[in-house]
Order: structure tokens, then sequence, then C-alpha cells
């Protein structure tokens, strides 16, 4: 003969179903919130009319950028595509809605200490891009340079020489004609090529018009003046593999970044060079990520 179930395991079965239920339904809840809030960020992407929306960047600032609605409507944030060296990121923040001629600070997360290139674009129309530098940790190496006067000190490798502060010009630091010295720190070794393919681990710093009496210019300048069969590039490894990033900037930028000044050119191209006091508007500013 079976016997009946006990009032006191009625109730407990009865509290561990109705436990049961209401864990099933706050998961459900959960899960269809989430698939709510999914398809109310879609909708708001695929049906934003983006005629008379226009965006732009105020100030690329330090892993961040201050983005200003200068069109004639309001944009959601969701509708909004950035860009940091063409690939998605995680930003903050990434909903609300952005006003007409209100500025929203936009925060960049999990980035290395490194320049980026910045990009703003709208249904798929590129409405704004920059460069802004993210200063998180500190660099692998210090990298730094000096032109030096006969020789480099012990810890540094001649890089290239120059025939005078300012005004001069360039050779290679195996021709052995010039005085001035760049000297660089942590430099494990310096080679040259005849084009922009310095080689895994090795950064193009800067292209001369031969190996000698040498004007200069950008590495990698999309318009070179050069001759091909003379242009000669100069690029580096560091210690430890480290990747270095330079740009051709201001003084101003470059200690704005906290990036090192390396040397100065005239111009881009066709340019005397000089230390970094010669020509401010065009410094070789760079810096180890």
């Amino acid at each position: 003969m079976f016997k009946g179930i006990s009032p006191v395991i009625a109730i407990i079965l009865l509290v561990g179903v109705t436990i049961g239920g209401i864990i099933t339904a706050y998961i459900g809840i959960n899960s269809l919130t989430d698939d709510v809030e999914s398809n109310i960020e879609k909708s708001i992407t695929q049906e934003f009319d983006a005629r008379g929306a226009d965006l732009k960047v105020d100030v690329f600032g330090n892993c961040k950028i201050y983005l200003r609605n200068t069109g004639i409507k309001d944009v959601p944030i969701e509708a909004i595509n950035l860009y940091v060296d063409d690939k998605p990121v995680n930003y903050e923040p990434s909903t609300g809605l952005l006003k007409t001629k209100d500025v929203v600070e936009i925060n960049f997360l999990d980035l290395d200490y490194k320049k980026y290139e910045v990009k703003i674009k709208l249904k798929g129309n590129l409405l704004d891009q920059g460069y802004m530098v993210c200063t998180n940790g500190t660099p692998v190496y210090d990298f730094s340079c000096s032109v030096r006067y006969s020789g480099c000190n012990a810890e540094e490798t001649e890089v290239l020489a120059l025939s005078d502060i300012t005004n001069g010009f360039a050779e290679l630091a195996t021709e052995g004609n010039y005085n001035y010295k760049l000297c660089c720190r942590n430099i494990t070794s310096v080679t040259t090529t005849s084009d922009k393919n310095c080689g895994e681990f090795y950064t193009g710093l800067i292209s001369l018009s031969g190996n000698t009496n040498a004007f200069v210019e950008e590495f990698d300048l999309p318009q070179s003046s050069f001759s091909f069969t003379n242009k000669t590039s100069i690029c580096v490894e560091l210690n430890g593999n480290a990747r270095l990033d330079c740009d051709y900037t201001t003084l101003t930028n470059c200690e704005k970044w906290g990036w090192h000044k390396i040397i100065s050119m005239s111009s881009l191209t066709n340019a005397n060079i000089g230390n970094i006091n010669a020509y401010p508007n065009h410094i070789l500013c760079c810096t180890t990520y």
C-alpha cells in the first residue's frame, strides 16, 4: 500500500516548483529584454534618415574625441559608426541622442599606447577623420634621438649624418663625410631600401635622394620627387621587436602628444634637413608601443 505525500514534503515541492518557475521566467524576461534592446538599436540604425545630418570632430584628444552635431537634425549615437584604424572598437557612450549643435565626449576603450586613425561614418558615408593619441600605459622602449657633433654615445646608434643643423644635406651613416650625426637609443639595427618595404619589425624613418649630399623627404610619400634609382630610405629596428609609430607633424603637436622629436625638414619633399629647432612645421615625431 502506498502512503500519501506528507504536507511538509508537499509544501517543499510546491516551493521548489514555484522558485524554478520564477527563475525560468526571469531568464526568459532577460533574454526578451536583450532581444528587444538589440532590435531597437538595429531599428534606430536602419530607420534613421541621414539627410540633413552632419558630424565633425572638434578635438582629437587622448583616447577620446569631441564630436559635434553640425547638421540640422538630431542624430542617435547608435546610428553613428566609429572606426579606429579601420576596425570597430568599444566606446562610451554608445547610446543616446546627439542633438543639433551639441557636442559629446566619446571615450575609446581598451586601446594601447599608440597613435590611431579615427573615422566617423553615418549610413556608410565618411563624415570626418583624423588622428588621436592614446597614452594608456607606457612605451615599451624609450626611443629617443639627438643630433650630435662628431659621434654618438656608447649606448646610441648612428642612423644618418647631416652636413649642418639647419639648411643641411643628409647622407647614410656609412658614408663618413659629415660631422653631425643623428644618434638614437635602443636601436638594434639600421637598414636601407629603395622603396617602402623595410621588412618585418622595421620602421621607415626618412627617405634620401641619394647616399650623400642628399635632399630628404617624408618616408613613403605618395608622390615622391626622388628618382627610384637613387632614392634611399632609412629603416630602423628597435630592441625586443618593439614597434615604432612616427608622423611628420608640427612641433606643437609633437609636444602635445608627448612623443620624441627626431629631426626636422624644410618641407615634405626636396627638403633640407636640420635638428629639431630648424623647421618647427615639419618635425619627424616618434613613439614606441
